[in-house]
């Protein structure tokens, strides 16, 4: 992230798990800034007879989620406190919108 804690616009991040010993492709963040960040799945990801959704609150979908719906998800992820500012820190954002 830019050091004004704001996506390139129109950036999009892949996101990546690992399952079964290999490293999936199961979506995408997309989004101008972190307020307006939108999480979708891969459709290849979505096709797999293995796909699973991350999480009950982002089901599997071809729709993108909403920024709401995408930040408290990936915002619960994220330690608190003096730990959440140290991860702040290292990639040069401010804690308050980690």
């Amino acid at each position: 992230m830019a050091a004004n804690s704001k996506l390139k616009k129109h950036s999009r991040f892949r996101l990546i798990i690992q399952a079964a010993f290999a490293a999936i492709s199961n979506g995408y963040i997309t989004g101008s800034s972190f307020q307006d960040a939108v999480f979708s799945y891969d459709e290849s990801y979505i096709a797999s007879p293995l796909a699973r959704a991350i999480s009950l609150s982002l089901p599997l979908s071809k729709k993108d989620f909403d920024a709401d719906a995408t930040k408290t998800f990936f915002d619960g992820l994220l330690p608190e406190g003096f730990t959440r500012q140290c991860v702040a820190d290292s990639i040069h954002a401010s804690g308050s919108i980690l």
